[in-house]
């Protein structure tokens, strides 16, 4: 809601656009990577933990579909960007095509039970999200390159995450308790990810910070945005 109004005071302004989708997309992947990619590495462990063990079936479709989360979490910033620049028409098509491209995709994966459902969406969604993100890019002029580092921190993050998850899944004895493991394998991960951005991004993260607490002051929200031109 905050980030829309923002994106109206700047839709003739593409320099603006394109730093204001840069530094809330680098903070949504901040925020949410550690949260959906960690619960894609250990929802084995979860299910088995919380839901127990009659609940195996819905792993796979949950580390699916918990991975996808994470950037399907950052694509919602794109509609509003369209919607802001003339393209509403543009965004109202591509959704309609999304509520005949996903259900259809969901009831062909359905025979294959819950993961042939998630896979739908794996193969569905990038077909819409591929539209959104050209028109935008087109639109505002922004290179792949630069959102790509936009998320650069949370997917190097969440690398880090994962490859301390993976070694002490692989390290860890059968014979600890499955809390246990389940306690060590998020502590550690959390704790990799929150090191790496500390370590290699801790400049970024402050900028982003800062433009969380100057949301009530939008001459302060300028200034901050235009120092991620020169983080």
């Amino acid at each position: 809601n905050v980030s829309y109004s923002y994106f109206s005071a700047s839709q003739n302004d593409s320099a603006a656009l394109r730093r204001y989708l840069r530094i809330l997309t680098e903070g949504l992947s901040i925020i949410t990577f550690p949260a959906t990619i960690g619960m894609a590495l250990v929802a084995g462990d979860f299910v088995h933990l919380v839901l127990g063990a009659k609940w195996q079936g819905v792993i796979v479709p949950l580390e699916i579909l918990a991975f996808y989360a994470s950037f399907r979490s950052i694509v919602t910033l794109l509609p509003s960007i369209l919607n802001v620049t003339g393209e509403s028409r543009f965004v109202m098509r591509t959704m309609q095509a999304a509520l005949i491209l996903m259900p259809t995709a969901f009831y062909v994966g359905s025979r294959w039970g819950p993961a042939g459902i998630a896979y739908g969406w794996v193969f569905a969604y990038p077909v819409v999200v591929i539209l959104l993100y050209r028109r935008t890019f087109r639109r505002i002029k922004m290179p792949w390159r630069d959102y790509v580092g936009a998320i650069q921190p949370a997917l190097t993050g969440s690398l880090a995450m994962a490859a301390t998850v993976e070694i002490l899944k692989r390290t860890l004895a059968s014979g600890f308790p499955l809390s246990v493991r389940f306690g060590l394998e998020v502590l550690a991960g959390g704790a990799a990810y929150a090191l790496t951005l500390t370590v290699f991004y801790r400049d970024r993260f402050s900028v982003f910070w800062n433009f969380v607490k100057a949301l009530r002051n939008p001459v302060r929200v300028n200034v901050v945005v235009g120092e991620t031109s020169r983080v």
